[in-house]
């Protein structure tokens, strides 16, 4: 019985998980990839981004520049149908 419990549960999880993103509620999940890297995995990629953790710390460095870049140049850039492309 608790084998079955654990799963419903799991499954429960898993829906909750696929509601918040088909909502447009992006789900963001930090992990330790196999090498030691920090993995960031969104709601609405199939595979993790994973970079070390000084690659990280360097571009959240730049945050504000990135921000600004994607603000300037947000008509040549690709967006997501979901909304999830918001700059603000």
């Amino acid at each position: 019985m608790s084998e079955m419990e654990r799963l419903q549960r799991e499954n429960a999880e898993l829906k909750a998980q696929l509601d918040a993103t088909s909502k447009g509620r992006q789900t963001v999940r930090l992990g330790i990839g196999e090498k030691g890297g920090v993995k960031v995995q969104l709601g609405t990629r199939r595979f993790p981004v994973t970079l070390y953790p000084s690659e990280w710390l360097l571009i959240l460095q730049h945050a504000d520049e990135l921000k600004d870049f994607i603000k300037d140049n947000s008509r040549k850039l690709s967006w997501k149908k979901d909304g999830s492309g918001s700059t603000e």
